[in-house]
């Protein structure tokens, strides 16, 4: 099992810019066409309806990609690869293997995956993450990369239980509110929770 990611350059700011700017620019868009239709070509309710879910499901997204967040070509430097037990970075001016028996902690702060929705009322997110890692020779290390789909989380997934068996402390968050997440699930209840202490041999998560 493996999952492997663009890496986007180190000074690439993760920072998600969607919200308010999107939400104003998609609401006087579609008042001025839904106006504009009604009024000068009498258009059926029916189709301005068509209208407008064509909006909500394809113009709003290329919308959102014209913000800065938006990773670019130019952004993407290389490869991260997580494998069954090593994580591999290749890119132009590195080539190294992180074995995951000497990782000692995980801190990871991930958008969710680009330009999906975590829930329907969320924003439309940029994908990007970062990973710092700390291993037990104590040497720091970070890298930045892009999550463009959801089966490379779930590719992941497997990988990141064999982390925590591992005994490695792991810290996720997610969006611009660092939600806490684990196993990349931000539904969690004490239940879950509990069932995944003992699933993942774990006493305490953070």
């Amino acid at each position: 099992m493996k999952s492997t990611f663009k890496q986007i350059r180190a000074d690439k700011n993760i920072s998600e810019k969607d919200g308010f700017g999107v939400t104003v620019i998609s609401s006087i868009l579609v008042a001025t066409v839904t106006v504009y239709l009604t009024k000068e070509f009498e258009f059926p309710v029916y189709l301005t309806v068509l209208g407008i879910f064509v909006y909500i499901f394809f113009v709003r997204y290329q919308i959102r990609k014209l913000f800065s967040d938006w990773t670019k070509k130019e952004d993407v430097i290389g490869l991260l690869e997580f494998s069954d037990n090593a994580l591999i970075i290749d890119n132009s001016t590195l080539n190294e293997k992180i074995r995951f028996t000497d990782i000692e902690s995980i801190y990871l702060h991930y958008n969710y995956v680009q330009g999906k929705q975590y829930a329907s009322r969320d924003i439309i997110h940029n994908g990007l993450a970062e990973i710092i890692l700390k291993t037990k020779n104590n040497k720091q290390k970070s890298f930045k990369f892009l999550i463009e789909n959801k089966n490379q989380i779930t590719d992941l997934k497997p990988i990141w239980r064999e982390l925590y068996l591992l005994g490695v402390f792991i810290r996720e968050k997610m969006g611009k509110y660092e939600v806490k997440t684990i196993m990349f699930d931000a539904d969690l209840t004490d239940k879950k929770i509990k069932k995944l202490k003992t699933e993942l041999n774990i006493d305490s998560f953070y």
